[in-house]
């Protein structure tokens, strides 16, 4: 896989990439996320490290990310670790919904978050000078990733990538775009859906900004004079699609994948450079269970792990994991600043 910024030196978007995952940062000053119980010790030795998960025998998750793959990792990892229970609370708000869960326990000073998983990469900066995550979190697993996709305690769980999505009754296979420019077509003319952005950054965003980068700020408003749908999310537009209420639209890989294989008259095409929604996952500094945490993060990171989350092309992987969805030899995750600025700007040119 290889990332792109249109217009960005190549040393530009290494770092930029890097602050993405969090992996150029590390805690410093003091640690607000305090919780008022003490946190249990951690042994050098994994097999202990084990065992000591297997007594606190519970783990909980804070995750955005969707429930499918929070359920096929949660369902494998409790086949191999039936001693421990797995107990997740899921942001249907998305990353903003579960920033303000987390913060809100920080102000009333008790900690529930042992792993957490989100795509706000603003955020997990302020959250690792905070002291936050715990940098110095050591699994067996992680010696087979690449340092690109794990540092300092955090690691992207799964990249999510955007396609093109379109009912395969409402489009023939000869009109399907081969370009991100085509998708502004005037054919597409009250048959288009698109969603909308989101603060910080994830694909919602990164879509937008990979527009302005190669298009231009008339490409977005011209989007909007094709009158199309207008969804708050990407599953739902992809759903949408595959019920004909629309004829085209952006949707993530996974989903569009899901429902093809579930018999919906729909199919995809990714274009390149694809839009990619990073999430990172990280164990609390100050996780209850640090023990069960770090085996929960190590299941997350092997073969086995990764498998559940992207084998039968569920999802996608970093890891070359047979049955996973390809990768796109593009990824396109911009800078995360620049999105933010433009998030603004982007919701004007919308018209939202």
């Amino acid at each position: 896989m290889k990332y792109r910024r249109a217009g960005t030196p190549k040393s530009r978007l290494l770092a930029a990439t890097a602050l993405v995952f969090g992996l150029t940062l590390t805690a410093c000053g003091g640690n607000d996320s305090t919780s008022e119980t003490t946190a249990a010790e951690v042994p050098d030795d994994w097999d202990a490290v084990v065992e000591a998960a297997k007594e606190e025998g519970s783990v909980q998750l804070y995750f955005s990310i969707g429930q499918d793959i929070i359920d096929h990792l949660s369902e494998g990892f409790s086949e191999k670790y039936p001693e421990i229970d797995v107990e997740v609370y899921r942001s249907t708000g998305g990353s903003t919904t579960l920033i303000e869960r987390m913060e809100n326990d920080l102000a009333a000073n008790s900690w529930v978050a042992d792993v957490v998983d989100l795509a706000a990469p603003l955020w997990l900066e302020d959250a690792l000078d905070r002291g936050i995550v715990a940098t110095d979190v050591t699994v067996p697993n992680a010696e087979n990733w690449d340092p690109e996709y794990w540092k300092d305690g955090t690691m992207l769980l799964t990249p999510t990538v955007l396609c093109v999505a379109y009912n395969t009754d409402l489009v023939d296979p000869d009109d399907v775009p081969t370009t991100w420019e085509e998708l502004n077509d005037s054919r597409w003319s009250g048959q288009l859906a698109i969603f909308e952005p989101r603060p910080d950054t994830n694909s919602h965003t990164n879509l937008y900004q990979l527009f302005l980068e190669q298009f231009g700020e008339d490409f977005i408003t011209e989007l909007t004079e094709l009158d199309p749908r207008v969804w708050d999310n990407a599953n739902s537009l992809a759903e949408s699609i595959a019920a004909g209420e629309s004829a085209i639209g952006p949707a993530f890989t996974h989903k569009a994948e899901d429902l093809k294989k579930n018999g919906a008259p729909l199919d995809y095409v990714m274009l390149e450079p694809a839009p990619t929604f990073l999430n990172t996952t990280f164990v609390a500094a100050d996780a209850p269970h640090p023990n069960a945490a770090r085996v929960f993060f190590d299941y997350a990171m092997s073969e086995e792990g990764q498998a559940a989350i992207a084998g039968d092309k569920q999802g996608h992987s970093v890891l070359d994991i047979p049955g996973a969805l390809e990768n796109p030899s593009e990824m396109y995750v911009p800078d995360v600043h620049d999105s933010a600025e433009n998030y603004d700007l982007i919701m004007e040119l919308l018209g939202r």
